[in-house]
Order: structure tokens, then C-alpha cells, then sequence
């Protein structure tokens, strides 16, 4: 009886090793030809694909110069992913628009709109992972080169109205310059 219970016990744990041994397998697969897909040259971005393939390219894309499909990409990851893959999507495609911001900036153009989107996409970002530093930095930043009526620089992590600050004013700079660009430091990545 007891070597009976023995192998049960021996054929149960094997076959637990077997189902974990073809989930490894088959995860690698599935990583390989991800992998395999990213290094293929750019193609037309289509809703079926992966999302981290979307986003992949569309950071690829945003790279060469190629903003427009760039935006496509990050557009169909947002749509097509969940959790953390859109997330990161929506926040590459935020980081787009405060690069464009900026370039704009320095060519003497009006930036308000890529800004506000900017803005807002970097709040979805916070709102769906509230601890998402580099969005914190990057919103921050934006809210720095485009201020919002009532909202003052964030103070410990968080923003508060100018009438809870009690300042009227969101300038505390001596030399007209924009300041410094944040208190908060981001974990990797930030800045666009």
C-alpha cells in the first residue's frame, strides 16, 4: 500500500512538472516571435496585432522621425492593450506630444494644443497607476511650460489650488526663466 501512494504521488507530480515544463514552453514561443516581429522592418499598423508590437514599432517609428505613424502605432496599443501595456502606450504617445511641444516651442510656434493633450494624457496615465513617476515628472513639466488656471506646481507628489497655497502668483523665479523643472525625480525614464 504504501509504495502504491508512492507512485501516485511520483505520476501527479510529474505531470504537474509536464503542464508547467509546456507553459514555459509555450511562453518562450510566444516571447520569440514577438521578438521576431519587433525586428522586422515598420509595416502598416493593423487592430489585430499585438499591442506591445504596437507600441514597440510606434517607439521604433517616433525614433526615425516618423511621428504620424508613430501616433498610429501607440493609437492601436492604447485601443487594443490593457493594464500596463496600454498605459505605457498612452504615455509614449504624451511623451510625443511634449517632444513636439518643445520643438515648437523653440521655433517660436504656439504649442497649447499638443500641450493640452500632452496634459491630459499624462493625468489617464496617473489616473489608471497613480505611483507612475515618470508621468508625475513629465505632467509636471508640461504644466510648467502650459499653467493651468487654479492648479499650482505639485508640492510633495500632489497639486493644490493657488487658494490652498494661499500664492497668487505660480512665478517665484528672480530671472524670468521657466525655474527649475521639477522636485520630483522620476525612476528611470521621465523625460521625454
Amino acid at each position: 500500500m504504501k509504495s502504491r501512494t508512492l507512485h501516485i504521488t511520483g505520476g501527479v507530480l510529474a505531470s504537474v512538472f509536464l503542464v508547467l515544463l509546456g507553459l514555459a514552453v509555450a511562453q518562450r514561443h510566444a516571447a520569440l516571435a514577438l521578438n521576431r516581429a519587433m525586428l522586422a522592418p515598420p509595416a502598416t499598423a493593423t487592430a489585430s496585432e499585438d499591442p506591445r508590437l504596437s507600441t514597440a514599432r510606434g517607439v521604433q517609428l517616433a525614433g526615425a522621425g516618423d511621428l504620424d505613424g508613430a501616433r498610429r502605432n501607440l493609437q492601436l496599443a492604447v485601443q487594443g492593450g490593457d493594464g500596463h501595456v496600454s498605459n505605457q502606450a498612452r504615455f509614449d504617445l504624451a511623451n510625443l506630444a511634449l517632444r513636439e511641444a518643445i520643438a515648437m516651442r523653440r521655433d517660436d510656434e504656439k504649442p497649447a494644443g499638443l500641450l493640452a493633450l500632452a496634459k491630459q494624457h499624462y493625468r489617464e496615465v496617473l489616473r489608471r497607476e497613480p505611483h507612475y513617476w515618470a508621468a508625475r515628472y513629465n505632467l509636471e513639466r508640461a504644466l510648467r511650460l502650459a499653467p493651468e488656471e487654479g492648479i499650482a506646481p505639485l508640492v510633495d507628489g500632489i497639486a493644490t489650488s493657488k487658494k490652498l497655497q494661499g500664492s497668487t502668483s505660480n512665478d517665484n523665479t528672480n530671472d524670468g526663466e521657466q525655474g527649475t523643472a521639477t522636485t520630483l525625480q522620476p525612476d528611470g525614464g521621465g523625460l521625454p
